[in-house]
C-alpha cells in the first residue's frame, strides 16, 4: 500500500518531535495494523509503531524508568514505541507483536541498528509462542464479535488472519507474513473461502472502518472448523534463546 506523501511527512515530523522531546533515537518505525495487513479502509488510522534507544547513561540508572513512549491519538495518527532493552526482552520471550513490527512492509524509519536488531530477534523467534498468541486471538475475536446477525467487516479479517497465521506456523514454522494475500497464499485454504475473503475485502476497502455486513456462512463455517482443528495442534518450540548474544548486542548498541 502506498502512503500519501502528506501523511508520511506528518508521521516523520511526529517521530522527529518524539526524538527531541524524549531525548531518544528512533531506529525503526513502521505501520503495524490493517494498512500493513492490506485490508485497511480509507478512514483507517495510521498505527505507527517504533523502536528507540536512549543515550548510554539512561540505562545505568538505579531508578527503573518508563520503557515505552505513548502519544495521544491525534486525528488519524496513533503513534507508540518501545525502548531497545524492552524490545530485546520481548524478543527473548517470543512476543509475536514485535515480529510483526519488524516484518512490516511499510516503514517510516529504518536506521542501521534496525537490520542487526531484526536479524538477532528473528534468530530467537519461537513458533510455538506465536501459535498460542494467534490462536487465542482468533478464538477471542470469534467469541466477541462474530455472533450477531450483522458483523463489522473488519472483524472477519481479525478472526481469519490469526487462523491463517496458525496454519502458516504449523506448515512453515517461520515468521508470519504481514500482507494478507501473501499469508493466505502460503497455506491451503478452500477456494470458496478465498473468494469470500476477496469479495469482502473489496467491499471493506470501499466502505468506512465501521461498516457492517450480513453474516457470511462460508467464513463462519471455516472459522469454526479451523479453530476446532487447530485446538489439538502446535508447532515445535524454538531452541533455547541465546541470552549472551542478546546481551552483547544490547551493550554494543548503547556503547557500553
Amino acid at each position: 500500500m502506498t502512503i500519501d506523501p502528506e501523511i508520511r511527512q506528518g508521521i516523520e515530523a511526529r517521530l522527529a518531535d518524539i526524538e527531541r522531546r524524549f531525548g531518544v533515537e528512533v531506529f525503526h518505525a513502521c505501520e503495524s495494523g490493517s494498512r500493513a495487513w492490506d485490508f485497511a479502509s480509507d478512514d483507517s488510522d495510521y498505527d505507527v509503531r517504533f523502536l528507540y534507544l536512549h543515550p548510554r547513561d539512561w540505562y545505568l540508572s538505579l531508578v527503573e524508568q518508563r520503557d515505552v513512549i505513548e502519544t495521544p491519538i491525534e486525528g488519524v495518527y496513533d503513534i507508540n514505541g518501545w525502548d531497545l532493552r524492552k524490545a530485546l526482552r520481548l524478543a527473548a520471550r517470543g512476543n509475536p507483536v514485535l515480529f510483526e513490527w519488524l516484518s512490516s512492509p511499510i516503514r517510516y524509519v529504518e536506521r542501521p541498528l534496525a537490520a542487526g536488531f531484526r536479524e538477532l530477534a528473528c534468530s530467537v523467534f519461537d513458533p510455538r509462542k506465536a501459535y498460542h498468541h494467534y490462536f487465542s486471538m482468533a478464538r477471542g475475536q470469534r467469541r466477541a464479535y462474530l455472533g450477531g446477525e450483522t458483523v463489522r467487516q473488519k472483524k472477519y479479517f481479525y478472526a481469519v488472519r490469526p487462523l491463517l497465521a496458525c496454519l502458516h506456523l504449523l506448515e512453515h514454522g517461520g515468521i508470519v507474513p504481514m500482507r494478507f494475500f501473501e499469508l493466505i497464499d502460503s497455506v491451503a485454504v478452500p477456494k470458496a473461502v478465498r473468494e469470500a475473503l476477496a469479495e469482502l475485502l473489496r467491499a471493506k476497502r470501499q466502505a468506512s472502518e465501521a461498516a457492517e455486513s450480513g453474516r457470511l456462512p462460508v467464513l463462519d463455517a471455516w472459522i469454526d472448523e479451523t479453530i476446532a482443528a487447530l485446538h489439538t495442534h502446535q508447532p515445535d518450540s524454538a531452541p533455547p534463546r541465546d541470552m549472551v548474544r542478546l546481551d552483547a548486542f544490547f551493550r554494543t548498541a548503547i556503547g557500553a
